[in-house]
């Protein structure tokens, strides 16, 4: 029997997802790799693609909102002027009236909130060796 395309790609799209998670998790990234991985993207000189600026935003929002950083600090580790990152803060925060845009910035957060917990869990001890 063949499994048709559509659940090959979405099966796939589904374990590169959970697979990046479960690989920042566990350590399988270390912080270097997984800067790495983002620089290229994320933490770019660029602009970029629209879609890696709106991370960057949603990123930068979620620092600041979630995570009580200053803009000035998140300015520093993000290689940026303080006033760019202000800007992205604001982008996200005027379009939080979008009420699906609210519920996935709110949900985002508190899952970047879990995926750190687990990462220090796992850092302190838990893992799969017997």
């Amino acid at each position: 029997d063949q499994t048709d395309p559509e659940t090959l790609a979405t099966l796939r799209s589904q374990a590169v997802g959970i697979g990046l998670v479960v690989a920042i998790v566990t350590g399988v990234f270390t912080d270097a790799e997984a800067r790495a991985l983002i620089e290229r993207t994320v933490f770019k000189a660029t602009r970029g693609h629209w879609r890696e600026s709106f991370a960057r935003h949603l990123l930068n929002y979620i620092l600041h909102v979630e995570f009580e950083h200053t803009p000035r600090l998140i300015a520093e580790v993000m290689g940026r002027d303080r006033s760019t990152v202000t800007h992205s803060i604001e982008t996200i925060e005027d379009r939080r009236d979008d009420p699906a845009l609210d519920v996935a910035v709110t949900r985002l957060a508190k899952l970047a909130e879990e995926i750190i917990a687990l990462r220090d869990a796992f850092a302190s001890g838990v893992n799969a060796k017997p």
